[in-house]
């Protein structure tokens, strides 16, 4: 998945915790914002809480047609990796978009190791299975494949104060996805797959209808969002 899963690490100087991603060299790093001020500051959790960036998370998938679903962990990750390399330069400021499903196939990234690793329809298989980038590739009429991506957008020094600016900060970033995969997505991706080496399994694919499906956001930290909103 690109190794590009969001992180949480101490900043010391300060007492809170910021971002990464889990390609950087951290020594220590957490899942979420809260796990890491529970851990690394755990004399104020609630004031590392208040004072850390918050980071609004949410979860959509688009479905592709000609996209056939991975038969090995290592042939997800490169489908994976090259869908996130074709949207990077296309995201808004402060926003990570990863690949966590392709079809019954889940991806995580694991962050103490910086490997992938993947469930659901690959639970227990190693990760490069019996498949090689250069095998022969063909793909059946008619086929359609769902892709799940999980999103991470920072709010701004002054947002994220309440539920309202919350809403806003994720109709904005849902709707600059839409947009974009309505736009040139599927070139983009394809674009991506003809760079060397090729990855043949995206080279036809094109996203059906641009719909963007099963949406809902959360911020890090929610647990205590009576605590923070009242």
């Amino acid at each position: 998945m690109g190794n590009d899963s969001p992180v949480y690490y101490r900043d010391g100087p300060t007492s809170t915790c910021k971002k990464g991603e889990t390609r950087d060299d951290y020594d220590v790093a957490f899942d979420t914002l809260k796990e890491c001020c529970e851990n690394q500051v755990y004399w104020d959790v609630y004031g590392c809480m208040q004072s850390s960036p918050k980071v609004l998370e949410f979860e959509y998938s688009l479905d592709f047609e000609e996209l056939v679903e991975p038969l090995s962990c290592q042939e997800a990750d490169t489908i994976a990796k090259r869908i996130e390399d074709a949207m990077d330069p296309h995201m808004p400021s402060g926003t990570t978009v990863i690949v966590v499903g392709i079809g019954a196939a889940t991806i995580s990234g694991d962050i103490v190791s910086g490997t992938t690793s993947c469930g659901g329809s690959l639970a227990g298989q190693s990760y490069q299975g019996a498949w090689s980038l250069t095998a022969d590739y063909s793909i059946p009429p008619g086929i359609t494949t769902s892709v799940k991506f999980h999103v991470s957008t920072e709010c701004s020094s002054s947002g994220c104060t309440d539920a309202q600016s919350v809403k806003t900060l994720y109709d904005t970033t849902y709707q600059s996805l839409f947009l974009y995969a309505q736009a040139t997505m599927t070139q983009d991706i394809i674009k991506a797959a003809g760079a060397s080496p090729a990855v043949p399994q995206l080279q036809h694919a094109a996203i059906s209808g641009c719909y963007l499906h099963d949406a809902s956001w959360d911020l890090h930290g929610s647990e205590d969002w009576r605590r923070y909103f009242g």
